[in-house]
């Protein structure tokens, strides 16, 4: 039996070439790359705002827990005393 021809257009070429799915493809890079971006740049800030007031092993600590949180916002207490409080 032969291939139907559905399954033909299956390739990587042929979804590659199909602009709707090239726009999906690429959208999801970026936003691959954007998170991954945050993530570090999250780390960054929390090490920073954790040496000022910390030694070396509390800023690792601190830098660490943030892999456990689920959310991107950080909610350790170097960060709480710099975040801005919001009157609600």
């Amino acid at each position: 039996m032969s291939e139907s021809p559905a399954q033909d257009d299956l390739s990587l070429r042929a979804l590659m070439g199909r602009p709707d799915y090239l726009r999906y493809w690429l959208s999801r890079v970026a936003s691959t790359l954007g998170v991954q971006i945050q993530s570090v740049a999250l780390g960054w800030q929390v090490y920073a705002v954790a040496r000022e007031t910390m030694d070396v092993a509390q800023s690792a600590f601190f830098v660490g827990m943030i892999g456990l949180r689920p959310s991107s916002q950080c909610s350790c207490s170097p960060c709480r005393r710099e975040r801005p409080r919001t009157g609600m």
